[in-house]
């Protein structure tokens, strides 16, 4: 079902993205850089 593919590519895509914020997110608390967000 491509509806089902879609759905199950999103929701990976998703997680990749959270892992990917979450990422940034500590990186710059590290280095404390806040011009490169946006």
């Amino acid at each position: 079902m491509p509806v089902c593919y879609d759905a199950y590519h999103i929701r990976a895509v998703g997680l990749i993205c959270l892992k990917n914020l979450l990422s940034i997110r500590i990186l710059a608390g590290k280095h404390n850089d806040n011009g490169n967000q946006g």
